[in-house]
């Protein structure tokens, strides 16, 4: 497998955005549908990752400007261990963040993950693993994905739910305020954002949040 995509909650209630999971070589790459095609997270072999605006985007939408310009924020991820995974991303969706959304939209291939318990988030826990031979083992959560690299490591996604630290509630309320101060004012309720983390392991990641804020319908 090299493309998956998964959602939060239901399509008849509320739910998160689409994300989708690829692999193309030995790179791994994250985008959620509310990016469109401006921007995707890419995890590289190198090590190198980055936040950016796509290659089409940018040609259309900043021509003159440098292609470094394009890099919203890079850093580098772990490389695994002989026998150990490499956790290099997370995505947070918390329950407060889930809306229904009545735009027309492609959900055929969508898998569905169930919406968390009120005080809690959904998280997507992403793992470069070393090359590996058989079916993995241990698993630290339930499984989501695993999608495959050139040189046989894979790129693989594990789910739970975990409740809401005050710290990620505090990023909710500095998520907010900085899409409020961008519009100037409240975002439209029918926006979704993205807050760029780095947790206590040094480990990257998003939360899906709405910028409007409020209670959910």
């Amino acid at each position: 497998m090299r493309e998956f995509w998964f959602a939060v909650g239901s399509p008849e209630a509320r739910r998160s955005t689409v994300w989708k999971l690829w692999t193309g070589g030995e790179s791994a790459y994250i985008q959620s549908r509310m990016m469109g095609w401006s921007t995707k997270v890419s995890f590289h072999e190198s090590g190198q990752c980055q936040w950016s605006m796509t290659s089409e985007w940018k040609a259309k939408n900043q021509p003159t400007s440098p292609n470094q310009a394009r890099h919203i924020l890079k850093w580098t991820r772990p490389h695994p261990l002989p026998n150990r995974a490499a956790r290099v991303f997370c995505i947070v969706v918390p329950e407060t963040e889930l809306r229904p959304i009545s735009a027309p939209e492609d959900l055929q291939k969508v898998q569905w993950l169930p919406p968390p318990a009120t005080g809690h988030a959904m998280n997507v826990e992403c793992y470069i693993t070393p090359v590996v031979k058989g079916e993995f083992t241990d698993l630290p959560y339930a499984h989501l994905a695993t999608l495959s690299l050139t040189s046989g490591a894979c790129f693989v996604a594990l789910y739970h739910t975990a409740p809401m630290s005050d710290k990620q509630l505090l990023n909710l309320r500095i998520f907010r305020g900085g899409a409020a101060a961008q519009f100037g004012g409240p975002p439209p309720p029918e926006y979704r954002g993205v807050g760029v983390f780095r947790d206590g392991e040094g480990v990257y990641g998003m939360t899906e949040f709405v910028p409007a804020g409020g209670e959910a319908a």
